[in-house]
């Protein structure tokens, strides 16, 4: 990416799963192995984890498994330990693939912006999958869910710790979630900041415009957000 964008006002806030990677399942598969261990249930593996926040995942199976609700933090904690291990050992031995101009792109906003991260993802696995491909030297902070249940309030976290980390105000209409759900989309509107819609399967093609996204496209293309964003041009659709 060789044309220099000024971006130095911008923050940009990254989902990771579906937007920047994909472990092909195997987190999935940890969380729903572990919960089935720690509280005796057989989960489904068809719950649709797409956007989801790890703690309410494990709220509602807790609930579904009929424990004594004075266990709660001892067995999420019981879970969080046993799932990042096992999440360890994926990365280690399985592939992974991350997505097209990624890097990159993470790599050219990490000089010129201000970035961080937006996933439902637990702290330690969200850094886990990062590692697995060098991009976690380039964030430090960031909303995770370890401790809210709903997107928009892991959103609100992430815009204060970037503000805390840059030690300096972001104005709303300057903050950009990159996500690749419906889920990010309303979190990013619940918080008043601009939503761009990463959509590699081009799973919301028919209804882009009805979901009120400013930029929809990939990663291949990113440099059509930032052009945009110097021109004024609040949206963007690429359907390439």
């Amino acid at each position: 990416m060789n044309k220099f964008y000024d971006l130095r006002d911008y923050l940009f806030l990254f989902d990771i799963d579906g937007t920047i990677l994909d472990t092909i399942g195997d987190g999935k598969r940890a969380v729903l192995e572990v919960i089935g261990e720690v509280l005796g249930i057989n989960p489904s593996y068809e719950t649709n984890f797409a956007g989801g926040v790890d703690l309410n995942f494990f709220t509602d199976f807790f609930n579904l498994a009929n424990i004594d609700k004075g266990k709660f933090n001892e067995k999420w904690e019981i879970f969080k330990n046993k799932y990042i291990r096992l999440l360890e050992s994926f990365a280690k031995k399985n592939e992974w693939f991350i997505y097209p101009n990624v890097y990159d792109s993470i790599e050219y906003l990490s000089k010129r912006a201000n970035i961080g991260l937006a996933t439902g993802n637990l702290r330690d696995a969200a850094f886990i999958k990062l590692k697995k491909f060098n991009l976690d030297i380039y964030f430090n902070c960031g909303g995770f869910g370890d401790t809210v249940l709903k997107r928009g309030a892991l959103v609100a976290n992430a815009i204060k710790a970037a503000e805390s980390f840059y030690n300096r105000k972001f104005e709303k209409n300057k903050i950009i979630l990159l996500g690749d759900t419906d889920k990010d989309v309303l979190s990013a509107q619940e918080n008043g900041i601009i939503p761009a819609l990463i959509d590699y399967r081009r799973k919301y093609k028919d209804c882009v415009s009805d979901l009120g996204v400013n930029y929809y496209g990939r990663f291949e293309n990113i440099s059509l957000l930032f052009s945009a964003l110097k021109n004024n041009n609040s949206v963007f659709f690429d359907f390439s």
